[in-house]
């Protein structure tokens, strides 16, 4: 699979496929695609939205939802990867999407997927985003919302009695990624 990032205030993730490549989301649909690709819902404890190629190639293209950015990441055995749900683009098919946290904190609701398996998955961050890499001991006091993706080996706490704003406790050690506007 070959994948194009284009457009600087609202980003489009174009991605085409080959004859062996699928995507998946977690109900996410494409901005457009071609004939060639078709979709169907599955099913294993979550909702999911397959893209396959029925066809030599195909393109899905994928819009943000806000102005920012749209980062991708590769997934691997030894580099697992935490991303808010509402953050979550689309993955190859050999990405496995398992629920990870699925927590309200002060009426507000935080629900993150852990990304294993292997291939390419994609996720976009509203505004700028900022990289932390936190070491065992050190922790941020943050609003939650403006967490996008983490490293599993870091851990969310809320922080309880702060009704206004929802802060959590990011504990590491681990990199983090935070977005500028939640």
């Amino acid at each position: 699979m070959k994948y194009e990032m284009s457009g600087q205030v609202l980003p489009v993730l174009m991605l085409t496929l080959k004859k062996e490549d699928a995507l998946i989301t977690t109900g996410r649909e494409s901005a457009w695609h071609t004939l060639s690709i078709k979709k169907e819902k599955v099913s294993d404890g979550l909702v999911k939205i397959r893209y396959n190629l029925d066809g030599k190639q195909g393109l899905a293209a994928f819009t943000s939802s806000m102005p920012g950015h749209i980062k991708g990441a590769e997934i691997r055995k030894d580099r697992t990867l935490v991303v808010r749900a509402d953050a979550f683009v689309a993955a190859e098919a050999g990405v496995v999407i398992e629920p990870y946290l699925d927590e309200t904190i002060n009426g507000r609701e935080l629900v993150m997927y852990k990304l294993s398996g292997e291939g390419m998955a994609f996720y976009e961050m509203r505004g700028s985003s900022v990289e932390y890499n936190l070491v065992a001991g050190q922790a941020l006091d943050m609003t939650m919302n403006m967490i996008v993706s983490m490293e599993e080996s870091n851990s969310i706490e809320p922080i309880e009695g702060d009704d206004e704003t929802s802060h959590v406790l990011l504990k590491g050690p681990g990199k983090v990624f935070i977005q500028t506007q939640g």
